[in-house]
């Protein structure tokens, strides 16, 4: 199963959170799970996306792991996070699958455009999640 990573720039609530991944993702809500960890006992017949939502401080205010979204097709992926950081009206964040650097992002905007970008590794040690100055 793939595991795709996001940070999202914006405050939302656990029901908020479910109800943007299920738009995204052309689900009905009910199909998404939010949860703090994940305890092994997910039920994927049952849900088609679990999503672990960690909050973090910074620029991004949430670090979600969603688990359950069978493609490997970057592109699509890419598109998707395009269709959340519109839908959200909010910068999101995803690791450059090409860098071996745990710092190099993808960032999407709000009105869509893409970007290259890096984590400050100073406000990484801090566990701040903010860019680095361009």
């Amino acid at each position: 199963m793939n595991v795709e990573e996001v940070f999202i720039g914006k405050k939302l609530s656990d029901e908020e959170l479910a109800h943007a991944m299920a738009y995204t993702f052309h689900l009905p809500p009910e199909k998404v799970a939010v949860v703090p960890e994940l305890s092994g006992d997910e039920d994927l017949s049952e849900v088609n996306i679990i999503c672990q939502n960690e909050e973090i401080e910074g620029q991004f205010f949430h670090k979600v792991q969603i688990f359950g979204y069978n493609s490997d097709d970057p592109e699509l992926f890419g598109k998707l996070l395009v269709k959340l950081a519109k839908h959200l009206d909010c910068d999101c964040l995803t690791p450059d699958s090409d860098s071996f650097s745990p710092f190099d992002m993808i960032r999407v905007t709000s009105s869509g455009k893409i970007s290259e970008e890096r984590l400050s590794t100073d406000q990484f040690e801090k566990e701040q999640f903010i860019l680095e100055a361009s």
